[in-house]
């Protein structure tokens, strides 16, 4: 059984963690472009590499008191099932490795409250760590919103 990374950060003063399979880096917090029509949690967009990520605040996200961005905050962007998106988080904590047996399966209570973004939970020492899916924040019914928002839209007409 091979031991995988796994990135701690902190948003809301709760402890999460993201594979590193699914990072394609970490990048100092910046000021996202605001979207009209998007779901609250989704500050905007920002550029990166060439493309266009939609920028999820974490804290309200999972509804923590909202913050301004300072030069601790940073954001996470992930790859996952084909899709970018940015993690915007209050701080990086480091990292740790982990077996799949480290790792307990997410709490499910039922189809209404079940917490689908969830790849799992962890516990480090007295530190219980929620597991996220960076693509499964975006939730069920905003779906059709981030499918309509196609970045690559347009930009033939501003390469003219």
């Amino acid at each position: 059984m091979a031991l995988e990374k796994y990135l701690l950060f902190e948003a809301g003063g709760r402890q999460f963690s993201v594979s590193f399979a699914d990072i394609l880096q970490i990048i100092a917090a910046e000021e996202p472009s605001p979207l009209p029509d998007f779901p609250d949690y989704v500050l905007g967009t920002i550029a990166f590499d060439g493309s266009v990520i939609p920028v999820i605040s974490l804290r309200r996200r999972f509804h923590y008191e909202d913050k301004p961005v300072t030069d601790r905050n940073c954001i996470i962007v992930a790859l996952s099932e084909d899709k970018r998106v940015g993690l915007l988080c209050d701080s990086v904590a480091g990292f740790t490795e982990l077996n799949d047996s480290d790792i307990m399966p997410p709490t499910d209570l039922n189809e209404e409250a079940s917490a689908r973004f969830l790849r799992g939970e962890i516990l480090l020492g007295e530190r219980h760590i929620l597991l996220l899916d960076p693509i499964k924040l975006i939730k069920l019914g905003d779906e059709a919103v981030f499918q309509t928002a196609d970045p690559e839209e347009g930009k033939e007409d501003t390469e003219q």
